[in-house]
């Protein structure tokens, strides 16, 4: 194959991409960064809310920032590409802040095994209140078996897929071309396809395990959300303040997992979503940020113009 046979994108084209989602991810990262700090405080001040599960948030949201702030160091551009000898596959390029190569192949393939962990936190945590509400807890070995399943399923996904895409020599000659397009110098990047030889089968293999994640994380996050709502409903002796915080929670997680799935075509917002929608449906939180209130000043609140309601009935009574 030679460089004439490739089928790119013009040098206008990808510059002006590489530019707009370079900036994208920055407007992402510093979001994504402001609101997890300030989720993350607040959360970790709630004594309702148990240690644990306030540990697994302030990790997560650890996740979520490194991610964030990842792509704005290699800023991926995903580019599917062709040549005329039916070699077919699909380039990351390295579109970012300009390091030393070792260093920005190092930081290009992090930013997709972050990536990937995304995938992994929402069905982890609906798990979490799975065992909380359905079951008597959390214990050590839901701990080991959740870490190790996902260490596994991590290695098999984005380990595989990292060192079936690394290029090799023909790959650096004959498509180095498409990725100076983007940033107008030499960069690294990636290259994954069926075609490609002595890789082929690592590829399938990524390929079958990524499939399988989504597939089993829509699996685990319906089958909890349902158990959570019937054992929330079928429960007599829970209050009905306990009961809507309950759903309130279910509605975080809920709002959570459409974040994740439904922006996952815009990578980075999907933590921004996700942080959002605890200021959306987080009664304490929201007061905390936006209003500095607390439940008592607002019954106080609510007290005081049903008193100023009750006086106007009376008046008009009088009246008439």
């Amino acid at each position: 194959m030679s460089s004439q046979d490739l089928n790119g994108p013009s040098v206008e084209v990808a510059t002006t991409t590489a530019m707009l989602a370079w900036w994208n991810n920055v407007a992402a990262c510093a979001l994504c960064s402001v609101l997890s700090v300030i989720a993350s405080y607040i959360i970790v001040r709630a004594k309702s809310i148990p240690r644990g599960v306030r540990i697994c948030y302030v990790l997560f949201k650890l996740v979520e920032v490194g991610f964030n702030a990842l792509f704005v160091v290699a800023c991926p551009i995903f580019v599917a590409i062709e040549t005329s000898i039916d070699f077919e596959g699909l380039m990351i390029v390295n579109a970012g802040i300009m390091l030393p190569s070792t260093l920005a192949m190092i930081c290009l393939m992090l930013s997709i095994v972050l990536l990937t962990q995304l995938i992994f936190v929402s069905p982890i945590v609906y798990w979490i209140r799975y065992l909380q509400i359905c079951r008597k807890g959390i214990h050590p070995p839901h701990v080991i078996s959740v870490i190790f399943l996902n260490i596994i399923l991590l290695l098999l996904s984005a380990g595989v897929l990292c060192y079936a895409s690394s290029p090799t020599i023909e790959d650096v000659i004959y498509l180095s071309g498409i990725a100076v397009n983007y940033v107008g110098h030499e960069t690294v990047f990636l290259v994954l396809s069926y075609d490609k030889s002595g890789t082929s089968i690592t590829a399938f293999i990524s390929s079958g395990t990524y499939l399988f994640i989504l597939v089993f994380s829509v699996v685990i996050m319906g089958f909890s959300h349902l158990r959570i709502n019937t054992r929330i409903n079928s429960n007599t002796t829970m209050s009905e303040n306990l009961k809507k915080m309950q759903v309130r929670a279910n509605q975080i997680l809920t709002s959570q997992k459409l974040a994740t799935y439904l922006l996952s075509i815009l990578f980075v917002w999907g933590p921004v979503a996700n942080t959002a929608s605890l200021f959306i449906f987080k009664t304490q939180v929201r007061q905390t940020v936006f209003f500095k209130c607390t439940q008592d000043n607002e019954s106080t609140v609510v007290n005081v113009a049903e008193r100023s309601v009750m006086k106007s009935d009376m008046k008009m009574r009088s009246v008439t």
